[in-house]
């Protein structure tokens, strides 16, 4: 049987709830999800073991070590929501700063609706923690709440906690979708440019309605009143597209 890529094993889950993965070395990812929902899941730590023992080895001193792993899980994204997108959360770094065990931690955004894979957040230590650093308190993170995600300074500080632990990370569209510029969240390729467009058609042709200049042959049968209405509403949806387009860039 063709070994299936970690794409389609997570696009093979239902994607209305997070998911928990374990990737070891040339293997398949295989889920150890116990329980989860819409906004976290958690993992089933007998299974997890039982992977990582397969992989056990010697070290120098002749112990026994489990394996350093990848570990992977899912944000839903539902959109018209506000969403953390693949940005990882407070316990996202929690778990993956204190588990000395995880290597790598990959963040997989996914549309519930078409179950699609969107893009990845790739978080990974560069070297051990400073001893310092190895337990983290509750609060030693910044507490991300959904209240603020509309904060511009969130990707700023994830650059800043990288530094302080020693981590790398990477985000990575999935094909056909891109990450806006100072954003978290994936969203298709294209979208942009039809919201430009639809915007710059609304206020071009909302002035052109409303210009005193029409003649009753070029609105046809319509009256000045509906005319200047229809105008008002096409210029009001250019502009509120514009303003929308703007402020994601």
């Amino acid at each position: 049987m063709k070994k299936r890529n970690p794409r389609q094993i997570i696009e093979s889950s239902s994607s209305d709830i997070e998911h928990i993965y374990i990737k070891m070395p040339r293997q398949e990812l295989q889920e150890i999800t116990l329980k989860g929902t819409d906004s976290n899941a958690e993992p089933d730590d007998k299974k997890l073991l039982e992977i990582l023992k397969r992989g056990e080895y010697k070290d120098n001193l002749g112990l026994s070590r489990l394996p350093q792993y990848t570990q992977v899980h899912t944000h839903p994204v539902r959109y018209g929501e506000k969403t953390n997108g693949a940005m990882p959360s407070s316990a996202d770094f929690r778990v993956f700063l204190n588990d000395s065990l995880i290597k790598t931690m990959v963040i997989a955004q996914q549309n519930t609706k078409t179950g699609e894979v969107e893009g990845y957040m790739i978080l990974r230590k560069k070297v051990k923690a400073p001893k310092e650093k190895q337990q983290l308190g509750r609060h030693s993170i910044p507490q991300y709440a959904l209240a603020e995600i509309g904060r511009t300074d969130r990707v700023a500080e994830i650059k800043k906690i990288a530094q302080e632990y020693h981590l790398q990370y990477r985000w990575i569209p999935a094909k056909g979708y891109l990450l806006p510029k100072g954003g978290w969240s994936f969203r298709k390729k294209g979208l942009e440019k039809i919201a430009i467009t639809t915007a710059i058609i609304g206020v071009f042709t909302g002035l052109f309605l409303l210009s005193s200049n029409i003649t009753g042959n070029v609105i046809g049968s319509l009256n000045r009143t509906s005319t200047n209405w229809i105008g008002v509403i096409l210029f009001v949806i250019g502009l509120v597209g514009a303003f929308a387009y703007f402020k994601k860039r």
